[in-house]
């Protein structure tokens, strides 16, 4: 009996201590020593969602997100759109926190765009030997599961007549654990693993713009902005 009990309050103990995502997940300040003159942002809505809203959740009787699987008697299938709302935020706050400037007019645009995607849970040993335990490992700080995200992510910076003046791609990958205590549930693990692979193809991005910032900055003035 006390091992039924354990069977099933081990599971809600674990949902209930997993973190969340903040908003600080959405934040990777490292401005340019020379930003661009302020421009625009546009994400290749396309590109993002065939890869990041791919997944189907289980939506739970109150709307929240819950994980991929099997509805339950009060739950329905529905497509999330929170991978790709978490695009434009994490862009947005890489085009205004670190690469342009935020006064003055607009000279263009920063377009982004996913070339190539592929995500994987590889942590099915973590999940065997949570099972085989009664999740009394997880409590002891083993994770439930591993989610892993590749791309390849491309930046273009083109000018107010979108003409292209400068192309970079990079790849970048993430990983988030599930997991008690420092861990997240599986659909933030998802979340973050895609956040983690963003900000690691713009780590890479940046320095390229940022060695072209004097000849970019001089191309976009030259150009002139959208009055």
């Amino acid at each position: 009996m006390k091992k039924t009990l354990l069977f099933f309050a081990l599971p809600f103990l674990f949902f209930t201590q997993c973190k969340t995502l903040r908003v600080s997940d959405f934040h990777a300040k490292a401005p340019l020593n020379e930003r661009l003159p302020r421009m625009g942002m546009q994400v290749h809505q396309e590109s993002f969602a065939a890869a990041f809203d791919r997944e189907t959740f289980a939506k739970g009787w109150n709307g929240n997100v819950a994980i991929p699987g099997s509805a339950g008697p009060n739950e329905y299938f529905a497509l999330s759109d929170l991978p790709l709302e978490d695009v434009f935020s994490a862009f947005g706050n890489e085009v205004n926190e670190n690469l342009v400037e935020n006064r003055g007019e607009r000279y263009g645009n920063i377009r982004f765009k996913l070339l190539n995607y592929d995500r994987r849970a590889p942590g099915w040993g973590y999940q065997l030997a949570s099972w085989a335990t009664l999740n009394t490992l997880n409590v002891a700080g083993m994770p439930h599961n591993r989610y892993r995200s590749e791309l390849e992510l491309q930046v273009e910076i083109t000018d107010i007549n979108k003409k292209v003046i400068a192309r970079y791609s990079a790849p970048g990958s993430g990983r988030a654990y599930v997991a008690m205590y420092y861990g997240y549930r599986p659909g933030d693990a998802w979340r973050k693993a895609n956040l983690l692979a963003l900000q690691d193809a713009m780590q890479v991005i940046r320095p390229k713009i940022e060695a072209d910032a004097g000849d970019l900055r001089k191309k976009l003035l030259e150009t002139g902005s959208k009055k």
